[in-house]
Formats: structure tokens, C-alpha cells, sequence
């Protein structure tokens, strides 16, 4: 392909993506669509993890009655995690967009720098309710009672304090996730898109681009919120704590990685899914903007 042709794809595709002006509310609604579509792949996945993590054991195998077996607990909590991550990834995007909008001139196109930073404090953002929420959700999976009882557990053991266990470590994940999802991916489709002018295998490879660098990234401190939060509310070791302790019980640097498998396939998968279908959400925001008289 030649440069100028590179250049011509590259320009045209940029031009789209400048065009897509969207407002917070309508960033809000695209959000909530694009975490229905991921939640419904993504949510067994979470617990396959959480389970590996806690020290469970989930086996693939060609047998239906016990792949079904072991795939049916993993979909426990899918009503409260929805309840949660609805509004958690609608809150990212909408902190997102007002926090460009605020920052920067809309006749000013922000760094890719500028993205990153807005983009990882809007998920830092929502991790105020994604941490208490992931809480519960654990101690659900470990009681087997619903998600108030566990919720009401863990208040009467600890107070209101404790439904913030993990709550630093769950920033700091959620900060990088949302940095790969709103502008990592976003600004890696740009740069593969004139090798690959077919948008929806240059989506497909900047989703997976973006995930997997995102899981190997926030891994740490997913591994780290989890040790926390399943551990009994009034007993959850600190950040350091937690590091100190899974460094010495789990093979070093080894023990930090422990589940990646399964949170890195929800990881690349939410990327993939949000990103395709926030983006298709706000390009059809974006037309009914400049169609209005």
C-alpha cells in the first residue's frame, strides 16, 4: 500500500473519529448498552477466575453433563453483577467524556497522553462502586446466600468501612481497564487501520492488543483486591499485606499472575465487545447530532 494511500485511509478514518461528537448523557446510554453485550460472555468468566484465584479448580472437558456441571454455579451473581456493571462501565464512559470536555476545547483534539489520563481516572472513578459491589459478590459465591445477606454479612462484621475492602487495589485495576477500553483501543485501531482497512479486523486486533496488555498490567492488583476481599471482612489484610502475603505463599512473582488465564480471555473479550459496541452506539449518536437542525 502506498504512503499516500496510507494516509488517504488514515485521514478518512481519524476525520470519522473526530466526528463522533457525542454528548455525556448519550455517552452514558452508550455505556450501559455496551456492558449489557459484554456481560452476558463476560460474567462466568469473572467467576471462573474468582474461583481459581480462591484456590477452586475449574476443569474443560468434552463431557456436557459435567462441563455443564461446573459452568452453572460460575453464572450465580449474573443479576447483581448486571445491577453493577451497568452502571459501573456507563459511569466510566460518562466520566470520560465530561472529563474531555471539561479539560479540553472541542476545537482541540487531546493528546493521546491526555486520553490515557482522563480515561484511567474515570475508571478509578467507578471503582466506588465496583469495589463494595465485587465485595459482595465474593462472599456471596463463598456463603451461597444471596446477594443482600451477603452484603448484610459483611456490614455487621466489619460496619460500613468494610464494604470498602480492596478499594485502592480495585482503582488501580479498574483505572488501567478503563484506560485500554476508552482510549488505549480507540487510539491502536487509528494506528493499525491504514495496514488494515477493514475497520472491523482493525477493531478485532486493537481490542485484543489492548486487553491483553491491560490484564498483564492490572493483573497485580486484581490478584491482590481479591485475597483482600475474601478474606473475612474484619480481618482483610492491607495493600501491602496482601502483597507481602501472596509473594511468600504462592512461588513469588508467579503468585500475582494466578487466574490470568480466565480474567485475561474476560479482559481481551470486554475490550473487544465494549469498545466495538460503544463505538457503533456513538457513531449512530454522533449521525442524530449532526442530522438535528
Amino acid at each position: 500500500m502506498t504512503q499516500m494511500k496510507q494516509e488517504q485511509i488514515s485521514g478518512g478514518f481519524q476525520e470519522k473519529r473526530a466526528a463522533n461528537d457525542v454528548t455525556v448523557s448519550q455517552s452514558l446510554m452508550a455505556g450501559s448498552l455496551a456492558a449489557v453485550a459484554e456481560l452476558t460472555i463476560g460474567h462466568p468468566l469473572w467467576s471462573a477466575k474468582t474461583l481459581i484465584q480462591r484456590g477452586g479448580t475449574f476443569t474443560l472437558t468434552l463431557n456436557p453433563k459435567e462441563l455443564y456441571r461446573q459452568i452453572r454455579p460460575l453464572y450465580n451473581g449474573i443479576g447483581p453483577n448486571a445491577c453493577s456493571m451497568v452502571p459501573i462501565t456507563a459511569l466510566q464512559a460518562g466520566l470520560n467524556s465530561a472529563m474531555l470536555k471539561a479539560l479540553f476545547n472541542d476545537s482541540d483534539k487531546p493528546s493521546g497522553f491526555k486520553q490515557f489520563a482522563c480515561a484511567f481516572s474515570a475508571g478509578m472513578g467507578a471503582s466506588l462502586i465496583a469495589s463494595p459491589t465485587e465485595l459482595i459478590m465474593t462472599h456471596q459465591g463463598k456463603m451461597g446466600v444471596g446477594f443482600y445477606a451477603a452484603g448484610k454479612y459483611i456490614m455487621q462484621q466489619g460496619g460500613l468501612s468494610a464494604l470498602f475492602n480492596g478499594l485502592p487495589a480495585t482503582a488501580m485495576r479498574d483505572g488501567k481497564f478503563a484506560a485500554f477500553l476508552l482510549a488505549g483501543s480507540p487510539i491502536l485501531k487509528a494506528k493499525i487501520y491504514p495496514y488494515c482497512p477493514n475497520e472491523g479486523s482493525a477493531a478485532l486486533a486493537a481490542g485484543i492488543g489492548s486487553g491483553v496488555i491491560a490484564t498483564i498490567l492490572s493483573q497485580a492488583f486484581d490478584t491482590m483486591k481479591t485475597l483482600q476481599q475474601a478474606a473475612n471482612p474484619v480481618e482483610s489484610p492491607s495493600l501491602k499485606e496482601a502483597f507481602k502475603n501472596i509473594y511468600a505463599s504462592k512461588s513469588g512473582v508467579k503468585g500475582f499472575f494466578k487466574g490470568i488465564e480466565a480474567r485475561g480471555a474476560r479482559v481481551v473479550s470486554a475490550i473487544t465487545i465494549m469498545g466495538a459496541v460503544k463505538e457503533k452506539v456513538e457513531s449512530e449518536f454522533s449521525q442524530y447530532n449532526r442530522s438535528r437542525p
